[in-house]
């Protein structure tokens, strides 16, 4: 019978998720197997190649966690409610995620087709799929007023997106985040445009 792991898959991968974006996607996967207190050789068993594990650490999820909480919606909530909560996984996700695929991308290790090709379909066409359904939806119960839902959500998730994405290349000029904050604002503006007109 196989002794049982004492290390976890995602102990450590949320170990090398934090050494790479700690040191970089130079950082020696010694490093990593050496604060696990596992062998580097146990690494490469469980996961190959560094490459892979880079992969496996820093790529985001098949399906973003705001995603499924637009899928199951829109509920009898107020609809600002409900935005504010797809907003604040939503950011939250872009601030986690957005250093791992700047990393990745910037490794010099990983090409646009291995990234991609990692997905049967990428996690933004995902989220966008996801947030256009939740604006239809929404028009089709009379609940926001009728416009392109596909255009909708491009603005929507990207008043997020863009919001971490300049924090990030300014390397925090605009001060951390503040996503209940943030979220609050932005829905509270977007739904100025998109109140049923009585």
């Amino acid at each position: 019978m196989a002794r049982p792991q004492k290390v976890s898959d995602d102990e450590i991968l949320a170990v090398a998720r934090r050494s790479f974006l700690d040191h970089g996607s130079g950082c020696p996967t010694a490093k990593i197997a050496e604060e696990l207190g596992v062998s580097q050789a146990a690494l490469f068993k469980r996961f190959g190649t560094k490459q892979q594990l880079m992969m496996r650490a820093l790529l985001p999820p098949p399906s973003p966690p705001w995603a499924t909480i637009a899928g199951a919606g829109p509920d009898e909530r107020p609809i600002e409610e409900q935005l504010r909560e797809i907003a604040e996984s939503m950011l939250t996700f872009f601030v986690q995620m957005l250093p791992c695929i700047t990393l990745l991308r910037g490794s010099g290790t990983v090409d646009e087709e291995a990234l991609l090709g990692h997905f049967d379909v990428p996690p933004p066409v995902v989220g966008h799929r996801a947030m256009t359904d939740w604006f239809e939806r929404a028009m089709a119960a009379g609940r926001i007023r009728r416009c392109d839902g596909s255009t909708l959500a491009f603005n929507f998730i990207g008043a997020f997106h863009g919001r971490v994405m300049i924090n990030h290349i300014t390397r925090g000029h605009f001060g951390p985040v503040d996503v209940a904050t943030y979220a609050e604002q932005t829905v509270d503006l977007l739904m100025r445009g998109l109140e049923v007109s009585t």
